[in-house]
């Protein structure tokens, strides 16, 4: 199971998804950014509950932007 996002670069190419990556992590979910975009990796045991964990602070964090 993988998914990836990219973000719409603002103020220089990584900045955006290094801040993402800070707030995301501090809300409890570390993704990998490698500038803009970020790799989603569950573990490949993951319950339908996790994923929702998952989705849910995404959400949160995304929709501060």
């Amino acid at each position: 199971l993988m998914a990836a996002i990219d973000l719409a670069p603002a103020g220089g190419a990584g900045a955006r998804g290094y801040e993402v990556q800070k707030r995301l992590y501090d809300a409890g979910l570390h993704i990998k950014f490698t500038g803009d975009a970020g790799l989603i990796a569950p573990p490949l045991v993951s319950e339908p509950a996790h994923i929702d964990e998952l989705c849910g602070i995404l959400r949160e964090v995304l929709s501060q932007y």
